[in-house]
């Protein structure tokens, strides 16, 4: 059985990891998603200090699903917004690219129980994002499930078929 985490074990060094945080994939959005995602991220705003740089949040972060994220971030967001809600968009969907890391921090705010005009948005961007971060391992168990589908590794058949067999032991023996 694969364990969830054999695709991030195979990287050893901190750039191999880094490089695979920085692959993008395409997220399709809908107008409900796009419009939860903006209410739900804030900026993230740094300040200068004496001793270096700290971010705050630009508004207080609510609990239930509150974020702060890049303005790159907020600006994505925004054009999904924009591109779902445009009156000529009849299907009210877009496409977008986000890194990794960035699917990971979207994850992060994604409750399923959440909904917007009915639509359950938390459990449609959970799917939606798991299935672009796992999709390497779940074509992975897909393809070993294939392969071991008609392998009957259990022992039954085996021990059935020896235990109904009489051995020759001269203790039991007549």
């Amino acid at each position: 059985m694969m364990d969830s985490n054999d695709h991030y074990e195979d990287f050893k060094s901190e750039s191999e990891m880094e490089y695979e945080l920085n692959k993008t994939k395409t997220l399709s959005l809908s107008r409900n998603e796009a419009l939860f995602l903006s209410d739900t991220f804030t900026l993230l705003i740094e300040h200068d200090r004496e001793s270096g740089t700290i971010q705050l949040p630009a508004r207080g972060v609510l609990p239930s699903a509150g974020m702060s994220v890049p303005v790159e971030m907020i600006q994505r967001i925004g054009i999904a917004v924009l591109m779902t809600t445009d009156p000529t968009n009849t299907m009210q969907m877009t496409e977008m690219d986000f890194t990794v890391s960035e699917l990971y921090l979207m994850r992060e705010c994604c409750q399923t129980y959440v909904k917007m005009n009915s639509e359950p948005v938390g459990y449609n961007l959970t799917r939606k994002i798991y299935r672009l971060l796992l999709e390497d391992s779940i074509q992975e168990k897909v393809v070993f499930d294939k392969l071991t589908r008609d392998i009957d590794i259990s022992l039954d058949k085996e021990e059935r078929k020896d235990a109904n067999k009489r051995t020759n032991n001269d203790r039991t023996s007549s």
